[in-house]
């Protein structure tokens, strides 16, 4: 039989992830579904009661995001940044509207899927993670954070303490395809952001999810079309180049929902679909 721990504040989750071997919960979307199945039976922690780890707010260099804000939160949120926009509509895309009452920015990065939705756009804004344990904080990319299949750097006496995003002057958009219009697991996911100057790019980042074991950054993708004009890189001509560039960027799997060559192919395509958005 498994216990269930409630604590009332930070100091208390340090504690108890000091001292027992139990698993944190935030909005249960996750862990609940797993237990279900029979997988992660073990001691819990949950963070109900946590309110001040529910937030978003902006200093003079970032923004910052609670991981117990809630994607309804997110989604809600009233903002003209042309940034936290994309995030917005990522938000609005995860699940029905009791698993974006419930569920959270947090729990959507620690759980590490490949298609989290959140995480591209987050890793294209080159956020970064804060970690707190008895022993302190560290920060880490994003990027780095993410490890694998329901894998993250993050020891098992760590809390995800706080999401940062530099604030910046460009755009980002996001993509989602899926097998269906709402409620959808991503077949593909991208984030795109972008800073443009007379229609030259001078600073690009592209993140993709549901196309490899974690959300990638697109980096050889992301040189081949750093300094080149928007309308170059959406001429038709230009789209082999492209796909070869991004071969190499990702890795494609075949599954259930869509095998690795559609997904290549939708990756291409979703990129010049964000990159229309992002010049308009």
């Amino acid at each position: 039989m498994s216990d269930i721990f409630i604590p009332k504040n930070t100091a208390d989750i340090l504690e108890l992830l000091k001292n027992k071997n139990a698993q944190i919960c935030a909005g249960g979307t996750n862990v609940f579904v797993d237990r279900k199945k029979g997988k992660n039976t073990g001691d819990l922690i949950l963070l109900r009661d946590i309110k001040d780890l529910s937030y978003i707010k902006k200093d003079n260099a970032f923004w910052h995001i609670g991981p117990l804000t809630t994607f309804y939160d997110i989604e809600g949120f009233k903002t003209g940044d042309k940034c936290l926009l994309a995030l917005k509509k990522a938000a609005s895309l995860v699940g029905g509207p009791q698993i974006r009452n419930a569920g959270t920015i947090g729990g959507n990065i620690v759980s590490a899927s490949p298609s989290a939705d959140s995480v591209p756009v987050l890793m294209a804004l080159d956020a970064s993670v804060t970690l707190l344990s008895h022993c302190g904080s560290r920060e880490e990319k994003l990027k780095d954070f993410m490890l694998g299949v329901n894998k993250v750097d993050i020891r098992p006496d760590e809390l995800l303490y706080d999401i940062s995003i530099p604030l910046q002057s460009g755009k980002c958009a996001f993509y989602k395809v899926g097998k269906r219009n709402a409620l959808s697991i991503a077949v593909v996911n991208q984030a795109v952001y972008m800073e443009e100057e007379n229609g030259i790019i001078t600073k690009i980042r592209i993140a993709i999810g549901s196309c490899a074991p974690k959300c990638v950054r697109a980096e050889k993708t992301e040189q081949l079309i750093s300094a080149m004009s928007v309308k170059d890189v959406l001429c038709p001509g230009f789209k082999k180049e492209l796909s070869k560039k991004m071969s190499l960027d990702i890795s494609p799997i075949s599954d259930i929902r869509a095998d690795a060559d559609y997904r290549m192919s939708v990756a291409v395509n979703v990129l010049l679909e964000n990159l229309r958005v992002l010049e308009g």
